[in-house]
């Protein structure tokens, strides 16, 4: 009899033991303990420079937060994964600027067993889980950035650079009010000016002569022809005549559309400008350059407005390269 009572102790003690048990397991906090146990208002925030920034609220309970960096929408293979233990924001960086990413974020659990971790957040756009490249922020799902546009390579007109060098051909050698001169590159007007090459006049250095304007006058350097593809750039060297010219009007530069019945002013330039003196045009304040979008045949001229100056009041111009 003592034997049954103590066997019967034994399956009392082992039932209350199980019921202490199961109780035990089902007081283990769960996920439902935290809330819904998912970070809100998970948003990007800025991109730049291959980095993104994307935030998220707070739990109060939470222990940490996983973040991760995707290749796709639903991949489970993260290209970067952090657990930051306390914070609300994160920033990849390092980045492709034209890759596109997925962000998604999780917040984690302390129990007395086993984590809790919740459910992944993503960064969304609109609807969809955001596609974002550090170079633009959230992207459709199929944007590539378009290749940029083949450099288009400027074609240089037979016969330019024009630096009036050719000395088997007979150029004016003198001022003349109604010039008309041939070089390689074409006929030109020459109303008083004239290609010189003397010690002190200032041309470029790649040959002896420039074009010396005449003091005191109106002068032109003009074309008599016309550049049947346009002109996409134009360039030339231009400054005072010599260390003495101080006293120069108004040079412009001027180009036709209609074989030069009419004329558009590209530029001018004044002795105010600064425009030094250089023997051989060796400050880069005497190269001019002008990018131009001509579709049309186009002729171009250099005029001095000089009347009435006096003295000391000469350009010179060199090099004239026109492109298309």
């Amino acid at each position: 009899m003592k034997k049954a009572m103590l066997y019967c102790c034994y399956i009392v003690s082992f039932a209350l033991s199980i019921t202490m048990l199961s109780c035990k397991r089902e007081s283990i906090p769960g996920l439902s303990d935290f809330g819904n146990g998912v970070p809100e208002n998970v948003q990007l925030l800025t991109y730049a420079g291959g980095s993104i920034t994307f935030t998220w609220s707070r739990i109060e309970e939470a222990a940490s937060y996983t973040v991760q960096l995707l290749s796709a929408p639903d991949s489970d293979t993260p290209i970067e994964q952090y657990t930051t233990v306390s914070g609300d924001a994160y920033t990849f960086t390092g980045l492709n600027e034209i890759t596109g990413y997925y962000i998604r974020v999780r917040a984690n659990f302390n129990t007395p067993e086993n984590p809790v971790r919740g459910d992944w957040v993503y960064v969304m756009d609109g609807q969809q889980r955001g596609r974002i490249m550090p170079k633009y922020g959230f992207v459709a799902p199929d944007f590539e950035e378009p290749e940029p546009p083949p450099a288009v390579e400027l074609q240089l007109y037979p016969n330019f650079p024009e630096g009036w060098e050719d000395e088997t051909m007979s150029h004016l050698a003198a001022y003349d009010v109604n010039g008309v001169d041939e070089f390689p590159s074409g006929k030109w007007q020459s109303s008083r000016i004239y290609r010189n090459g003397g010690s002190t006049i200032a041309r470029h250095p790649d040959g002896k002569y420039g074009m010396l304007t005449q003091n005191n006058q109106n002068s032109v350097m003009g074309m008599n022809f016309d550049l049947p593809y346009g002109a996409s750039k134009l360039s030339f060297y231009v400054g005072p005549a010599t260390k003495n010219d101080n006293n120069m009007g108004d040079f412009t530069v001027e180009y036709s559309v209609d074989s030069g019945n009419s004329w558009t002013e590209l530029a001018r330039y004044t002795l105010s400008d600064g425009i030094p003196w250089n023997r051989d045009f060796d400050d880069p304040s005497n190269y001019k350059e002008y990018e131009l979008d001509i579709k049309v045949p186009v002729r171009f001229r250099f005029v001095q407005h000089s009347e009435g100056v006096g003295a000391n009041s000469r350009w010179t111009i060199d090099e004239i390269a026109v492109y298309y």
